[in-house]
């Protein structure tokens, strides 16, 4: 089918006032990373990625922004499965080497009351930092795991939203008319889930062909949701409600077209109800989510471990910020994420306590930095501890080392890729 994309050139070409094209920004990021396995040394990550961004405007009320992400890797990390995007969504080149997609196709029209927003783009309503309690609306990018700097990676998503304000409400509205549920990596690449809770309950040693329904159900299989938000002195309130397909699948069992047995990767609809607040108290910030998914679809140990059910699950987590002494910046984060089991065990814990803490400090001006980071599972003690140092060369290049130590049971969240801790260099050139 015929990209969405040039619809919305179409859109911008046409726009209502005919105005002069302006040039608001313009702007290219450049990255490369590179890394090796501290096991045995060997290169486990080469990846560069190019990402041109221009904001374009008509007359006072209209824009229009478009980047695309132009991405060359040649490693067992890869570019990521594509079997869960819709047609509409899916790179415009797809290869195991080279990869271009549209990061945001976009036209804005911005009045005095509201800003209705046309066209693929990402919709951020959590306050906690990667910690996806009540932020469940986008779809996200999983195929490096959680070793990336931005949490969660975003996907866009063809859609509208509209941003407005009723008395003293802030109202946010949005519908994802694209069917795109998440991404994660490919079968062989290097974090690609064996840990049982990710296959439904399947030990490691059951080999099965996995199969992705098309993603092709645009208006059914939507994700459409309202955000009302409130601002009382320092503190901000949200409530959030938004139904859509889930983005974390569970698997069923199927066959293939020859009669063997295959794994079928399901994503079922659901509803989502949540809550968040921050607020400022001197030189800290708090933040608090929760959320709860009455009928979360999950896969549970009845008579085949791929059997799924229905139950309760409820989320939350508190966050804070805090400028410590010493100039340390210190961001720490815990969520509890519980589904009732009912009567039958389930293909994951009952509860997940998931904890974050990142210390950093600058320096020489805050030209550089010196970060370590903890992200693990409390209740299998299994986690990540990630120690890096960036500093900034110049005004357009920054270098960063780092490392990614994973550690915990072979069977755990984390420690399913403790064989792939690894060092790690990145390049960043911003135009």
């Amino acid at each position: 089918m015929l990209r969405i994309s040039f619809v919305l050139i179409s859109l911008v070409s046409a726009s209502p006032a005919r105005a002069e094209i302006e040039v608001i920004s313009k702007r290219l990021t450049v990255r490369y990373q590179g890394g090796a396995t501290i096991d045995d040394g060997a290169l486990d990550l080469s990846r560069a990625t190019a990402v041109p961004e221009v904001r374009l405007g008509f007359g006072q009320n209209w824009r229009a922004d478009l980047a695309v992400r132009l991405e060359v890797a040649d490693d067992g990390v890869g570019l990521g499965g594509v079997a869960s995007y819709s047609d509409a969504a899916r790179p415009l080149i797809r290869s195991e080497t080279i990869r271009l997609e549209i990061d945001a196709a976009t036209l804005t029209y911005s009045g005095d009351a509201a800003r209705l927003t046309l066209g693929k783009q990402s919709v951020p309503w959590g306050v906690l930092d990667g910690l996806r309690v009540a932020d469940r609306f986008d779809a996200v990018r999983l195929r490096d795991f959680l070793l990336t700097d931005v949490r969660p990676d975003r996907l866009s998503r063809w859609g509208a939203r509209l941003e407005t304000k009723v008395a003293s409400i802030s109202v946010d509205l949005a519908a994802a008319f694209d069917p795109t549920v998440n991404q994660f990596a490919a079968p062989g690449d290097t974090f690609f889930p064996t840990a049982s809770r990710f296959r439904g309950g399947l030990p490691l040693t059951a080999s099965a062909p996995i199969l992705s329904s098309e993603r092709d159900r645009y208006a059914a299989d939507g994700t459409y949701g309202a955000r009302l938000s409130r601002r009382f002195g320092a503190a901000r309130l949200a409530v959030l409600a938004f139904s859509g397909p889930e983005t974390d699948p569970i698997l069923r069992a199927g066959s293939t077209e020859g009669g063997g047995f295959a794994v079928e990767t399901v994503y079922p609809y659901r509803r989502v109800f949540a809550a968040t607040a921050d607020f400022a108290a001197g030189s800290t910030v708090w933040r608090v989510e929760a959320a709860s998914i009455p009928r979360q679809p999950v896969n549970v140990a009845g008579r085949s471990p791929l059997d799924d059910d229905r139950r309760p699950r409820n989320v939350a987590g508190v966050g804070v910020d805090w400028n410590a002494p010493g100039d340390v910046f210190v961001n720490a984060q815990i969520a509890v994420d519980h589904v009732d089991a009912g009567d039958t065990d389930l293909a994951r814990p009952e509860t997940d306590v998931i904890g974050t803490l990142q210390l950093r400090r600058s320096f020489n001006q805050e030209l550089g930095s010196v970060t370590i980071e903890y992200i693990g599972a409390l209740n299998d003690g299994d986690g990540l501890v990630r120690p890096r140092l960036r500093y900034r060369l110049t005004d357009q290049v920054e270098a960063s080392i780092g490392a990614d130590l994973l550690f915990g049971p072979q069977d755990g969240q984390f420690g399913q890729f403790r064989s792939e801790s690894r060092g790690w260099l990145r390049l960043a050139l911003d135009l």
